[in-house]
């Protein structure tokens, strides 16, 4: 069955930062994909360092590789932000499997027991 995160607008998602990193690779549809490394995370999203920026708006399959297993969700990429070479993409998870569910949750999980 999947899982669909529905955001309650009046509490943000407890967000955890990504201290040793965590792959990640972003596909747009029709598009290469682009790796990057994991920043902050949440039950709703998360944000990463690309080298390349994607559309806001765009839809794309993202693929985390996490010490539980690897997180596949589908995902509506977010406002990119630019720091010098440094180039931030926010993403807000649209669908996930309930494997690929239990497997964040895990992962949120550790993150913040190592905090």
């Amino acid at each position: 069955m999947a899982y669909f995160p529905h955001p309650d607008p009046n509490h943000r998602a407890p967000r955890s930062r990504v201290t040793d990193p965590i792959p990640v690779e972003i596909v747009v549809s029709g598009s290469k994909g682009v790796r990057g490394t994991l920043q902050a995370i949440s039950t709703t999203g998360g944000c990463a360092q690309l080298p390349a920026v994607i559309n806001e708006g765009a839809l794309a399959e993202i693929a985390l590789g996490t010490k539980f297993g690897p997180v596949r969700a589908l995902a509506e990429m977010l406002k990119p932000q630019t720091a010098g070479a440094r180039r931030v993409q926010a993403f807000r998870f649209i669908a996930l499997s309930e494997t690929d569910h239990e497997r964040l949750t895990s992962a949120l999980n550790s993150l913040r027991e190592s905090a």
